[in-house]
């Protein structure tokens, strides 16, 4: 409701001020002894018709007098025009109520004194401030989050249906932005001001824990507001209600990462845990609960202080075949959310591999390095065919393509491999006899397609630092080759390289050298592309004893090493993009080789949704798939995502979703700072009020004006006065 507010109450008792000139007005008042004089009875009828026009300047001058004393004392009274919090029973001030409740994840706190969390606290108030609204006001609610924004959109006067919706408010496992949520409110305050014109007036009241990032959206680094805030100041009023709770102390897991610490093909992981402890005032240790595919495995106990980061590290030993899922969970804390973590990987990785030769036999170390055993069970299958067939071949069916001894790359094959490594393939490549620089580097750097810009083919050319032997290979700080650097005898850096293409790379991109000759020049360069990984080689990997063979490292002894160390590498990486943080939509690309294809997702809760597909052409490879994307990843922890073709699983996977951790530390928004942003300022109820340049507005300057403009009147009316009193006595005299 429209009011007057005072910043300064208390000087209003300085109005007795006002009394001073009343008082001067009535001692100045002459008194006169009355004597009869019958000569003076026609001076007396002259002065009476004086005397009334006196009486009344001087009464005028006194009001004048009065006036401005009270304009000074109202200005220092500091009045702005504003709104009241209306009062139950009052009538409709025709004002729309925009509560935007903040359901960020760092609103599930728990309060170290009441255990009640801040959205509890948030939605208490809230729902007093509902019910204190009068009849005819119309409310709206927003939530401040990633994944819901509107509650009740359309303003409604149902004060109770609007109690109870903020009632079921939870909060959402992820962060948010309070500038996006200004934008949909402002959008909506406009649009029904348009629609009712009884609207008169737009509130906009935030409940929120003050968590710093959720205002990190209203201003820039060079401190500019951002646009949304400045309209939002225009049409409306803002306040913040500070719903902040006083926490024991919280840590998050922040980083759950898988290694092969005995290669990619075997059965055994080493899972780390990443712990951030932002505040703690409870003594002892922090339990660390360690889960493998749903079932309790072991508890570790770690001393963390305040402000502190560590690793812990659990070994899983002896893993059956297949897909597994591990979760890391801490004790609790005053914040739940961010207590637990999952990861899925596959114990051993598992690789479907096509060997592509070139020439006949080019990729016959690969194919046995990739497959060394003939076990059944052994995680690898390997194909071969040559150019020809490769075609005709499906390769959304494999995980590895290894072209080897390559001269060229047709436009047609190369279309295909980019989309093969953009979706999460990885490609090796080593050059044949008759190598075609210029096919190559078409392929790798194309400027149209944005391939791969960063290696460059060149000529091949003789090693002349062969007979080097004990110097011949260098093994880079990559972590491929950290298996070499820990064993130095290993025999990689006696490798014999009688020829290779000389390879120029960028390093400073996505391309990393692995290996390197004694010269300098590249010999193994692995390069992330989209989702995948291209490994190239810059010598050939044939087995042969002629004497004009490239190298030997196609039987030496740290070929199979090598290869296995490059798959633990992408294997680790693929596991860090695929275990993905909510609020990244996971997608999925199939190929319409089995015809009609539906995707089915159960998530952690046991609810499971049927998505339909939609088609798309590839932009490389030409070709049709299906596409589906899974909207509803919106809680932490394993989905269980199934494939069907004719109503039957033509594929299984394990999808993750964890929490992004943004809001774990409990910064909050220094008041200074938020003011700053808002021009928001705390009052005697603890309520945050800002009142808009719009519909509020500091009288102080106008007052202060008005009150020089008085006495500048006060001042020309007593010195005209004077000037006439001067005239009509020298004119007597």
């Amino acid at each position: 409701m429209f009011a007057l507010v005072f910043e300064s109450p208390e000087r209003l008792w300085w109005s007795f001020a006002l009394l001073i000139p009343l008082m001067v007005h009535l001692l100045r008042r002459r008194r006169y002894q009355q004597h009869s004089w019958a000569a003076m009875q026609f001076v007396l009828q002259a002065l009476q018709e004086e005397s009334q026009k006196a009486k009344l300047h001087n009464l005028l001058l006194m009001l004048l007098r009065v006036s401005i004393l009270a304009v000074f004392l109202f200005a220092i009274s500091a009045p702005r025009t504003g709104f009241i919090r209306p009062k139950v029973g009052d009538e409709s001030s025709g004002t729309h109520h925009i509560m935007i409740v903040d359901a960020t994840y760092s609103m599930g706190t728990i309060d170290q004194t009441t255990d009640e969390t801040a959205l509890t606290k948030a939605k208490q108030k809230a729902i007093e401030y509902v019910r204190s609204l009068p009849a005819g006001d119309v409310v709206s609610v927003f939530t401040i989050g990633d994944f819901q924004h509107s509650v009740i959109e359309d303003p409604g006067d149902n004060l109770q249906l609007v109690a109870n919706a903020i009632h079921e408010i939870e909060p959402q496992s992820s962060g948010g932005d309070a500038d996006k949520v200004f934008q949909l409110s402002i959008e909506l305050a406009k649009r029904h001001r348009q629609r009712d014109p009884n609207l008169f007036f737009t509130r906009f009241v935030i409940f929120s824990d003050m968590e710093r990032d959720v205002w990190r959206g209203l201003s820039d680094s060079a401190g500019n507001l951002s646009p949304s805030l400045m309209e939002l100041k225009e049409i409306g009023e803002l306040s913040v209600v500070d719903c902040r709770v006083a926490p024991a102390g919280n840590s998050a897991i922040t980083q759950l990462s898988v290694k092969y610490p005995q290669g990619a093909f075997a059965s055994a992981v080493s899972v780390v845990a990443e712990i951030d402890c932002y505040y703690r005032e409870i003594e002892g240790d922090l339990g660390v609960s360690w889960f493998l595919d749903n079932e309790f495995v072991v508890r570790d106990e770690v001393q963390v202080g305040a402000g502190e980061t560590i690793a812990v590290e659990a070994p899983f030993r002896n893993l059956s075949s297949g897909s597994h899922q591990i979760e890391a969970r801490l004790d609790d804390d005053s914040l739940l959310l961010d207590n637990a973590r999952w990861v899925a990987f596959d114990s051993p990785a598992q690789f479907r591999v096509l060997c592509v030769d070139g020439s006949e036999k080019a990729s016959a170390a690969v194919a046995l390095a990739f497959s060394p055993h003939r076990l059944p069970d052994w995680p690898v299958f390997v194909d071969t065919i040559d150019q020809i067939e490769f075609e005709q071949q499906h390769l959304d069916d494999f995980d590895v393509i290894a072209f080897c001894g390559s001269n060229r790359i047709s436009e047609f094959n190369a279309r295909r491999l980019r989309g093969f490594v953009k979706q999460g393939g990885t490609l090796l490549i080593t050059p044949g006899e008759l190598v075609d620089p210029f096919s190559l580097n078409k392929f790798y750097g194309d400027a149209f397609e944005g391939f791969l810009n960063e290696v460059q083919w060149g000529n091949p050319v003789d090693n002349d630092s062969v007979a080097e032997l004990q110097k011949a290979v260098r093994v880079t700080d990559h972590s491929i080759g950290g298996l070499f650097r820990k064993n130095p005898d290993n025999g990689i850096r006696a490798l014999p390289v009688y020829k290779y293409v000389e390879l120029i790379v960028d390093s400073e991109n996505t391309a990393d050298v692995v290996l390197e000759l004694n010269n300098g020049s590249p010999l193994l360069v692995c390069s992330s592309v989209g989702k995948g990984h291209v490994l190239t080689l810059s010598t050939s990997a044939e087995i042969g004893t002629s004497e004009d063979r490239w190298s030997d490292l196609g039987v030496w002894p740290s070929f199979l090493p090598l290869i296995h160390e490059s798959m633990r590498f992408i294997v680790e990486q693929e596991i860090s993009t695929s275990n993905l943080e909510l609020g990244v939509f996971p997608t999925r690309r199939i190929s319409m080789q089995n015809g009609p294809v539906s995707v089915s997702v159960q998530n952690p809760n046991g609810q499971t949704n049927v998505y339909a597909m939609n088609f798309s052409r590839d932009a490389d490879s030409k070709e049709v798939f299906a596409n589906w994307s899974h909207t509803e990843f919106k809680f932490p922890g394993v989905y269980y995502v199934n494939l069907y073709s004719a109503e039957q699983i033509v594929d299984s996977s394990l999808v993750v979703g964890n929490l992004a951790v943004t809001e774990s530390s409990h910064q909050i928004i220094d008041e200074v700072e938020l003011a700053r942003i808002t021009g928001v300022k705390r009052d005697k109820t603890g309520v945050i009020n800002s009142i808009s340049p719009g519909f509020s507005r500091e009288l102080f300057r106008e007052l202060l004006l008005f009150t020089l403009v008085l006495l500048m009147l006060e001042t020309l009316w007593v010195t005209s006065q004077r000037t006439k009193a001067s005239r009509r006595k020298v004119i007597h005299e």
